[in-house]
């Protein structure tokens, strides 16, 4: 184990989970303006959604087999991007980690009321 790899519980199919959460992934950033590029891990903590605002934001397309998270005030780095799909949605309890869900798809990256979302993780 190390500080970027660590081991995570899987919830309860009754767990719920509010507040924040963690999301990480890569990213590509070029270096100097030059054709060299570099490869990134980045994290960043946002906001857990209830289902019903989820369904609000997504509509048919949110299931309840989905959890949506983001920023309420939107133009932030909220894990949106290439790279973070497939990626953790992970939430510390009592010094545990859990995995909450899988970062599967967004709309609108980085605006107001346009979370992410990620299918649930059960055990």
């Amino acid at each position: 184990m190390s500080s970027y790899i660590n081991k995570i519980c899987l919830p309860t199919a009754k767990q719920l989970f509010s507040g924040q959460v963690l999301v990480s992934g890569f990213t590509v950033k070029s270096i100097n303006d030059s054709r060299q590029n570099v490869t990134l891990l980045r994290s960043t903590r946002i906001n857990l959604y209830d289902s019903t605002d989820c369904k609000s934001f997504y509509q048919s397309g949110f299931k309840i087999t989905m959890v949506c998270a983001g920023y309420a005030s939107g133009f932030e780095f909220d894990g949106c991007r290439p790279g973070f799909a497939g990626g953790p949605l992970e939430q510390s309890i009592n010094g545990r980690s859990y995995l909450v869900g899988i970062i599967t798809f967004g709309d609108l990256c980085g605006l107001k009321y346009n979370p992410i979302v990620a299918a649930k993780n059960r055990a």
